[in-house]
């Protein structure tokens, strides 16, 4: 479960370091450069970034509970500000500016804005301006962070919210097609607003259709640690649920890129949340399966990468797009410069938490203490005890 998020986490820096190259961008995104676009880019960063971050908030919801049943109210108040509030703050008031330095010496260097609009007192172009003051990645620190406020918050004035109690019966006998059920009522809320899934909004207060979209997947990681048995039963098609969100993928950027329907209309809408949302559940399932029932084991390598996976999601964006700026006067596939940003990004990132984070301060707030492994280890086997007869 903690591999599964951080792949969800670190498929971040794939979706940024892919975004200079997209023929269809995020509306109110102003990237720091816009080069040649990629079709097969296009069709990775759309299908990714309609289960990606319903997933990571699924896996929050699911560890929430999972926190709040060991520890109650008091100790998961404590464990959420210590790795949700503080790193929020921290990286607002360190990561930000820089991201905002790097942004803004880009737009310069490509002729979006003057030497002068580059200095805080003097306004940016205003299709610059806007969207330019926000938590930019970290926005979903800032929801999380809400998410486990109101639930903390009801945990504590509704009585039992809180506690561990048995599983609960379901009725309902899990089935394959228990992901296409989830996703009526998810398609339903999209279809009044699309906003959450192909719009940027950088802010710093709360964008309510994003906030009321990915806190259903919070819930609904929540409910399936409560009916643990169950959900285990419900996941146990992941072939099929995974092979089904492909197909939902194509039609997804047939949508986005072509005319076929006005997303603008009732109909658009209606058809393009459907799809939003049966993509995203098909795969929370399908990927749930395949990590509980065929992945259910954690070596070394995998715990590092799940540790290391929050840092480098907080650190990669000024690297991203720092990379893509000096890139973008090279002549090269811009398959190849998506390849060159995304793999220095995350050498980078991996060096930079193995040699500043791991084992200090920052590591012990985004993950809990490490130890250093000794140097030095004897290489003579240990005598193994004799068994007692």
């Amino acid at each position: 479960m903690s591999a599964l998020r951080a792949i969800a986490m670190l498929l971040g820096i794939t979706l940024h370091a892919s975004m200079a190259y997209l023929a269809r961008p995020l509306e109110g995104m102003r990237w720091v450069v816009q080069d040649t676009p990629s079709l097969v880019g296009d069709f990775a960063y759309w299908w990714v970034h309609a289960w990606r971050l319903p997933l990571f908030f699924f896996l929050a919801g699911f560890f929430a509970k999972l926190t709040m049943d060991r520890h109650g109210a008091e100790q998961f108040a404590r464990k959420r500000f210590k790795r949700l509030v503080v790193p929020y703050i921290v990286a607002a008031w360190t990561i930000g500016p820089i991201l905002y330095v790097v942004f803004v010496g880009g737009w310069y260097l490509t002729g979006q804005c003057t030497y002068d609009q580059m200095m805080p007192h003097v306004p940016l172009p205003p299709k610059l301006q806007e969207n330019s003051f926000g938590p930019a990645h970290l926005w979903f620190l800032q929801d999380l962070i809400i998410m486990s406020s109101v639930y903390l918050f009801l945990s504590v004035v509704m009585p039992g919210t809180g506690k561990p109690v048995r599983e609960t019966k379901t009725a309902i006998a899990p089935k394959w097609w228990m992901p296409i059920a989830a996703a009526i009522p998810t398609g339903l809320l999209l279809w009044s607003d699309l906003s959450p899934v192909i719009a940027h909004h950088n802010t710093f207060l709360a964008d309510p259709p994003r906030l009321l979209y990915f806190t259903i997947y919070f819930i609904g990681g929540i409910t399936a640690f409560q009916n643990r048995e169950w959900f285990m039963k419900a996941v146990r098609f992941p072939k099929t649920h995974l092979l089904l969100s492909v197909p939902l993928g194509i039609v997804y950027l047939v949508l986005l890129r072509t005319n076929f329907l006005d997303l603008q209309s009732l109909t658009g809408r209606l058809v393009m949340g459907l799809t939003v949302a049966l993509i995203a559940w098909l795969t929370i399932y399908g990927l749930m399966g395949c990590f509980l029932h065929h992945w259910n084991s954690e070596g070394p390598q995998a715990r590092y990468i799940a540790d290391s996976s929050y840092w480098m999601y907080l650190c990669h964006l000024p690297i991203v797009a720092a990379l893509a700026t000096a890139l973008h006067w090279i002549d090269i596939p811009s398959v190849f410069k998506f390849l060159i940003v995304s793999s220095v990004t995350t050498v980078i990132g991996l060096l930079s938490y193995q040699l500043f984070v791991r084992y200090t301060i920052i590591g012990n707030y985004l993950h809990g203490p490490r130890e250093k492994p000794a140097h030095t280890q004897s290489l003579r086997p240990t005598a193994s005890p004799r068994p007692v007869r």
